[in-house]
């Protein structure tokens, strides 16, 4: 699967926080420090190269990590974050 941020997404760094704005629908996402991770990985290096940076940064489980990605992920489609695709 490919994962495609929407373009337009408007991206506040508050330090603890990565703030997701999006310009349309005027949907806002708050996202904490692992949430960032997956944000900013999930384009360039797909699902399972987001979760490897998340262990690399942070002491879990790959399962874990991988439970809370999914749940952020379909939050995100939800509210017209990111779209997925699935590859050919």
């Amino acid at each position: 699967m490919t994962y495609t941020i929407t373009k337009g997404i408007i991206e506040t760094d508050l330090e603890n926080e990565l703030v997701l704005l999006h310009p349309e629908n005027r949907n806002m996402y708050s996202l904490n420090e692992t949430g960032r991770i997956i944000w900013k990985n999930l384009e360039s290096l797909g699902f399972e190269g987001a979760i490897n940076q998340v262990l690399k940064e942070y002491d879990t489980t790959k399962e874990q990590a991988m439970r809370d990605a999914e749940k952020l992920l379909q939050e995100l489609i939800q509210a017209n974050f990111i779209s997925i695709s699935k590859a050919t």
